[in-house]
């Protein structure tokens, strides 16, 4: 458990860092997606005025050109893809393969 204490005069913001070790953490995966929660308090002259929950995981993320996409040291190969558009009433349009031209 990590407490600070932050004086503010008037109506001011302030802004509290804090760093936590965890102690051989179960990391997240793909096949473990195991998750921490942090507890986060805000309390006024002693008086709890809010608190919130923030779920994460622990994990590594590693890209090269040698091994690809590694999670946690074990390379993960990606499938599929998000394509998507901004482009509202305009549409649009996907090639599967490369085309010869200005792009290609």
């Amino acid at each position: 458990m990590a407490q600070d204490e932050v004086e503010l005069i008037g109506r001011k913001q302030g802004q509290v860092q804090q760093r936590l070790q965890v102690q051989d953490p179960a990391l997240w995966s793909v096949d473990a997606p195991n998750l921490y929660s942090a507890q986060t308090s805000l309390y006024i002259r002693g008086r709890l005025v809010d608190a919130q929950s923030t779920h994460f995981g622990i994990r590594s993320l590693d890209f090269s050109a040698e091994a690809g996409f590694r999670l946690n040291g074990q390379t993960l190969f990606l499938r599929g893809g998000c394509l998507h558009h901004d482009h509202g009433i305009l549409g649009a349009r996907a090639f599967d393969a490369p085309r010869s031209g200005a792009y290609g």
